[in-house]
C-alpha cells in the first residue's frame, strides 16, 4: 500500500504567459503518473479549488500524496456528473464506478498500469484506469514497443500480438526444450529488452 504521507515538493511557474500555478515536481529518484497527471490538472484549473498546500520548517512549501489523490478524485467527479447531467451516464453507473476510480487513482503512485495493445502503433494501448485519465484531459500517452518492419525474425515472432500475449508466450515457451521455441522465446525477450530504452516520458 502507498504511503498517504508521501511529500511532493512544489514549484510556482507562470505558465503561457499567464498567472503564476503552482506544479508538483517529482521525485528524484522513480517517475510517477499520479504527480504527472496532477500537474495537468493544476496548469488547466480543472479543479478550482486547488489543492492544500504545506510548509517545512524552513518555508518550503509540498504536498501529500493524500491530497494529489483527492485532487483527481474531485476531477473525475466533476466529469461524472457532468455526463450523468448531459444524460451519458446514469446515478447507478456513477455510483458503481466511483470506487474502481478511488482505487485506481490510489495506485498512481506505485504503478502505472498502461501495456502496449498492439506493436505497430506507439498509440495501441490496452484500456484501463490510466489511459482513461489521461484521455479525459485530451492528453495522448505513447509506448515505445515498436517492431522494426526490416527484421523479419522479430516481426514474424512479435506478429499482432499484444505485449501481454507476448510475456505469456515467453513463458510458455521457456519451458520448452524444442530448440525452434528457444530461439523464438530469444527473439521475443531480445525485442522486449531493447525497447524499454524507447520509451518516452509519457508512457
Amino acid at each position: 500500500m502507498a504511503d498517504t504521507n508521501m511529500k511532493y515538493r512544489l514549484r510556482e511557474i507562470e505558465f503561457l504567459g499567464n498567472r503564476k500555478h503552482i506544479i508538483v515536481l517529482q521525485d528524484d529518484a522513480e517517475w510517477c503518473p499520479l504527480v504527472e497527471i496532477s500537474n495537468i490538472v493544476l496548469l488547466r484549473d480543472e479543479v478550482p479549488q486547488g489543492i492544500t498546500i504545506c510548509r517545512t520548517t524552513n518555508g518550503e512549501k509540498y504536498v501529500r500524496r493524500v491530497t494529489l489523490d483527492h485532487l483527481l478524485y474531485t476531477f473525475m467527479l466533476r466529469k461524472i456528473r457532468l455526463a450523468v447531467h448531459k444524460g451519458l451516464a446514469t446515478e447507478d453507473q456513477m455510483n458503481a464506478t466511483l470506487p474502481v476510480i478511488l482505487a485506481n487513482i490510489r495506485s498512481l503512485s506505485t504503478s502505472f498500469n498502461v501495456c502496449p495493445g498492439g506493436l505497430k502503433r506507439t498509440s495501441d494501448l490496452e484500456d484501463g484506469m490510466e489511459k482513461q485519465l489521461y484521455g479525459s484531459l485530451g492528453t495522448q500517452i505513447y509506448h515505445g514497443f515498436l517492431v522494426d518492419c526490416q527484421d523479419a525474425d522479430t516481426s514474424e515472432a512479435v506478429g499482432m500480438k499484444t505485449y501481454r500475449q507476448l510475456l505469456k508466450e515467453v513463458e510458455d515457451l521457456e519451458t520448452s526444450t524444442s530448440e525452434g521455441n528457444i530461439q523464438r522465446s530469444t527473439v521475443i525477450r531480445n525485442f522486449s529488452n531493447s525497447s524499454k530504452t524507447q520509451l518516452t516520458p509519457y508512457g
